[in-house]
């Protein structure tokens, strides 16, 4: 029995390791399947990738041919394909180079632009970076160079009264249905002298044809004297009409100009927007100079008439204009529209003179005043508000006789001689309610002032009864003296201008 279960066990034994050989051998012979279908997986992998590389690298070769170009021909194409498509007469450097990105295109460095003369071509621009992009198609031929648009880098345009022909003719003609791009460049605007009048700074203008709306397109982001402004401009070909819009959000300015053909004639309305007035103008345009009149739906609208002519070179800007009333607020936002303007320096341009007068019946608002008339005069950058008037139709007036306006240490300060003819002394008194005992014969109050617009304060430096002066002046001078040392002292109400009044009369008396 001992070994017949010697022989069972020996036999089991047997059998089990040879169930476990097969285990094993099935195991490898899977792996190795496995294996070998791992090793099929990526060599498809890898010849998809090898073919895409490929593919790339021939693109790659493809876009690179341009840079074989002959370059003295590709100059000379590039020229007449500018004059052809873009009407620009443009004249190259010798500094060509091509890239592929961020799309094929062609730099030129240091190219001019000049107008349309064969005689004496006039340079109407130094052009630091010209990038003309090109298609994609036909690069194997240089003849079938295509260009897609073209883009103008850090450019300085110049214009003249005698360049104006040139581009009166280049807007008014279709633009390229491919659009001219021009970023961060400046244009010199520049009277017959070749002086410098002002400098617009482009940040970016677009310049197009639009087929499907046939007219030609312009917008603009620029600056101008340090303001931000955004303008367009459209011509439709079907029916010859032409829209402009200038905008400047800062000074709440808008500008619309909508130029139509009347019985062969253009006619020009200007609709402008000055926070919340409105005007509506009529323009008439001569060889030198543009006169517009107010129209009657501006009349009726905001009971305002205007009209006014403006002198091109050297510019000249006579304006009138009557309201039927204005408000405190009204002269608020004036003063904030002015206090721009004189930021930018542009009022103390000597090319340009101005001069602009409001008059409105009703002063809105005011308790001393009931109308008022404002004068502001520009003349070789020298700036006043001479004759400009307040008016109390009870008491009297009060005439600006002598102004001046000046820079000092950065600064903007305005100093006045200002005279208060009174025409009723009684009503007077009782206005600035000035006791009895302090009152006498009064037929005008003489004074200056000065006041200084970016800081909001103001001095009175002079202050004189009838004109006359005598020791009492001293008096006055001194209290004047300490109102100007001590900043606690303020107008900043009727009552405190009232007992201001009443302390320089009661001194002076």
């Amino acid at each position: 029995m001992k070994n017949i279960k010697l022989i069972t066990n020996s036999i089991e034994k047997y059998f089990i390791s040879k169930i476990n050989l097969l285990s094993i051998y099935f195991k490898l012979k899977k792996n190795k399947q496995s294996n070998k279908r791992d090793k099929l997986i990526i060599s498809s992998f890898n010849k998809y990738l090898i073919f895409l590389i490929s593919l790339l690298f021939l693109y790659l070769f493809y876009l690179s041919i341009p840079s074989l170009y002959d370059k003295g021909r590709l100059q000379k194409d590039l020229t007449q394909k500018l004059l052809l498509e873009y009407k620009l007469n443009v004249s190259f450097s010798s500094k060509i180079t091509y890239s592929i990105l961020p799309y094929p295109n062609i730099l030129i460095e240091n190219a001019k632009l000049f107008d349309d003369n064969d005689n004496e071509p006039n340079e109407l621009a130094q052009i630091k970076k010209l990038k003309i992009f090109i298609s994609q198609k036909n690069l194997f031929n240089q003849d079938k160079l295509k260009i897609k648009n073209i883009v103008i880098n850090e450019a300085n345009f110049s214009v003249q009264k005698n360049n104006f022909t040139f581009f009166n003719d280049f807007i008014e003609t279709k633009f390229s249905k491919k659009k001219l791009n021009i970023k961060k460049s400046n244009i010199f605007l520049k009277n017959n002298n070749a002086d410098v009048i002002s400098i617009i700074f482009i940040k970016n203008l677009n310049l197009i044809f639009d087929e499907k709306k046939m007219s030609n397109q312009i917008d603009i982001d620029a600056k101008i004297f340090k303001l931000p402004f955004n303008a367009s401009w459209t011509k439709d070909f079907n029916n010859r009409n032409a829209k402009f819009l200038f905008k400047i959000k800062k000074l709440l300015f808008e500008l619309q100009n909508n130029r139509s053909v009347e019985n062969e004639e253009f006619v020009s309305i200007n609709k402008i927007n000055i926070r919340n007035l409105k005007f509506l103008s009529k323009i008439k345009l001569n060889k030198n100079s543009i006169s517009f009149k107010s129209q009657e739906l501006s009349s009726q609208q905001n009971n305002a008439n205007y009209k006014g002519d403006i002198e091109v070179d050297p510019f000249d800007l006579q304006l009138k204009i009557d309201l039927n009333k204005i408000s405190q607020d009204d002269l608020i936002y004036l003063g904030y529209f002015f206090e721009e303007l004189l930021n930018t320096g542009l009022i103390f341009n000597k090319n340009i003179n101005s001069k602009i007068s409001i008059n409105a019946k009703n002063f809105q608002r005011n308790k001393l005043f009931d109308s008022i008339k404002l004068f502001f005069n520009i003349n070789n950058g020298k700036l006043n508000f001479n004759d400009s008037t307040l008016i109390n139709h009870k008491i009297g007036f009060v005439r600006l006789i002598d102004s001046e306006i000046k820079q000092v240490e950065g600064e903007v300060v305005f100093s006045g001689n200002f005279i208060f003819s009174i025409k009723n002394q009684k009503e007077f008194y009782k206005a600035f309610q000035v006791p009895k005992v302090n009152r006498k014969q009064l037929d005008t109050i003489n004074f200056t002032l000065q006041y200084n617009m970016f800081r909001d304060e103001f001095n009175f430096l002079s202050f004189r009864l009838n004109g006359i002066q005598n020791d009492k002046n001293l008096f006055v001078e001194s209290i004047l003296d300490n109102f100007e040392k001590d900043k606690k002292n303020k107008i900043d109400n009727w009552i405190d201008l009232k007992n201001f009044i009443n302390k320089l009369i009661e001194a002076s008396i």
